[in-house]
């Protein structure tokens, strides 16, 4: 595996897609990819206080965060899905906006 070629700083878990050929990073209030042949960046996703990412059989990545549950595309980084886990029990308080200058996953799912 090659190193990435951009300092990033990893805070939470990490995940390697199943066939090795992307490993995502987990950073304060982001997750970027890199491809593991070269060590370039494939994609950056901001998003407020991640803690993994987990790469699916399905071409995904299901990141985890204090406020819910995003769903990216594992090639592009797009999201695809998001749900807030003060809804369903995963946080008791509705988290606030204005910690990180970054939209929650709560006020993205209100988006239609």
């Amino acid at each position: 595996m090659a190193i990435p070629t951009a300092p990033v700083e990893l805070t939470g878990t990490g995940g390697v897609a199943g066939d090795g050929s992307v490993v995502a990073i987990v950073g304060p209030h982001e997750v970027v990819a890199f491809d593991t042949a070269t060590g370039a960046r494939r994609w950056k996703f901001a998003v407020w206080r991640p803690y993994n990412a987990v790469f699916t059989g399905d071409d995904g990545v299901m990141i985890g965060t204090q406020g819910g549950l995003i769903a990216l595309d594992a090639r592009t980084g797009t999201r695809t899905a998001a749900v807030c886990g003060w809804r369903f029990g995963l946080s008791a308080d509705q988290p606030d906006a204005s910690t990180y200058g970054s939209t929650t996953v709560c006020e993205e799912d209100e988006q239609p």
